[in-house]
């Protein structure tokens, strides 16, 4: 049952478009955070606080990132892992970019819990804008 909603969900149009709307609005939070950081005039213009603002990129940001994992997860159950014909990471060179995208989120959120800030990898999620063109 659960494979089988995972493939419904892996070869909707309708999971697809969510997916990529998801995607457009993630890259779109990645590009604006630098520019909250650095307290930006649009800020002001439009009477938001950076603190306030950088909250929402951070919640947007979560959101984001559970639709690409759930994305991901859903392509896995659905078609397998890695052996057998049709298996999700053989399907495209996107998926593979997508995975090593989503591991790369996990390793850099491991070290912000870890308490060091050293590891950012923001720009590098901009690849996904690929996919989208």
């Amino acid at each position: 049952a659960i494979r089988q909603t995972c493939y419904d969900m892996y070869v909707s149009k309708v999971w697809y478009r969510i997916f990529l709307l998801a995607s457009f609005i993630h890259i779109l939070s990645i590009a604006l955070r630098p520019e909250v950081e650095s307290g930006i005039s649009l800020l002001e213009v439009l009477s938001i606080e950076p603190k306030v603002a950088l909250q929402v990129l951070d919640s947007v940001d979560i959101a984001c990132i559970a639709i690409f994992a759930l994305e991901i997860i859903s392509g896995i159950v659905a078609c397998g892992f890695v052996f057998g014909s049709g298996a999700w990471m053989w399907k495209s060179h996107t998926n593979k970019m997508e995975l090593l995208i989503l591991l790369s989120i996990a390793v850099e959120n491991l070290v912000l819990v870890s308490g060091s800030s050293v590891l950012k990898i923001l720009p590098f999620r901009l690849v996904r804008i690929l996919r989208i063109l």
